[in-house]
């Protein structure tokens, strides 16, 4: 399985994939499109899975993902540890 964060703003993400075991397989900034997402998630040929914040821009990508049978898990904003 492949995990992919995704630290959403208002106009561009930062995604990052990692496998089971924490390697890190890819990481990118792109502008908030729904073919940046899809090009992203185009690189991997196994299951994929994929966390976000609920901030206000989150509807979008759940929506890209409900299409794309991606599953989806928002994460709340005040209980995520800052990243080092």
């Amino acid at each position: 399985m492949i995990h992919v964060g995704i630290d959403l703003h208002s106009r561009n993400m930062t995604l990052v994939a990692i496998n089971d075991n924490g390697k890190l397989l890819a990481k990118e900034k792109v502008n908030n499109t729904p073919a940046n997402l899809s090009q992203f998630f185009r690189q991997f040929n196994e299951p994929v899975q994929s966390v976000v914040e609920c901030t206000s821009y989150w509807y979008w990508v759940a929506d890209w993902c409900r299409e794309k049978n991606v599953p989806l898990q928002l994460a709340h904003a005040k209980m995520l540890k800052a990243i080092s």
